[in-house]
């Protein structure tokens, strides 16, 4: 959806390891291409501008110079120019208020004044991925308490029938002893 109503050459998911030291790509959409879970990892540390940019904003980042952008021009040399990337459009996702990826939408060629409403609709996609996310921690939370659930209902069962089991041996030798004391 990006790629065509950006009309880009390149749009992409990123998201961050668990310790946020790196973000890896996750989904690749190139013109007439389809590239999943290529093998791309961009470490924190060596892009320190973009990534802080990239913390500091609630909405799409703007890069209409992307070679030259202080945000963005960290990555020239090693992906910027091998893959003619001349202005970036890109949005943080976010869980729980962190920052955990990135949706990036690439124009190849040269620089590009990205529109309100093309920033816009990136910021409004990343909030939908940011929405798909908690959904789907929120099914995995459901799951694990339906399991812990289960389980403990079979534990509650299994308790009472040995309970059951237990009252009536004490009730059989209760008899027991009562048959031996009247006689």
């Amino acid at each position: 959806m990006l790629f065509r109503s950006l009309n880009v050459g390149r749009a992409s998911i990123w998201l961050f390891d668990k310790n946020r030291l790196a973000i890896s790509l996750i989904d690749l959409y190139e013109h007439g291409t389809y590239h999943q879970s290529p093998d791309i990892t961009l470490k924190v540390a060596d892009y320190a501008h973009y990534f802080r940019a990239l913390a500091g904003e609630e909405h799409a980042i703007s890069a209409h110079n992307a070679l030259s952008d202080p945000r963005t021009r960290d990555f020239s040399e090693t992906y910027l120019r091998p893959l003619r990337i001349g202005a970036m459009l890109y949005a943080p996702i976010r869980q729980k208020g962190r920052v955990v990826g990135v949706l990036c939408a690439e124009h190849i060629g040269e620089r590009r004044r990205w529109s309100p409403y093309e920033t816009h609709l990136t910021s409004s996609l990343a909030t939908m991925a940011t929405l798909a996310l908690e959904y789907a921690e929120r099914r995995e939370v459901e799951h694990a308490l339906r399991i812990a659930k289960d389980a403990a209902e079979v534990a509650s069962q299994a308790k009472s029938e040995f309970l059951a089991s237990r009252s009536e041996e004490h009730t059989s030798e209760l008899q027991s002893h009562h048959d031996l004391v009247c006689r």
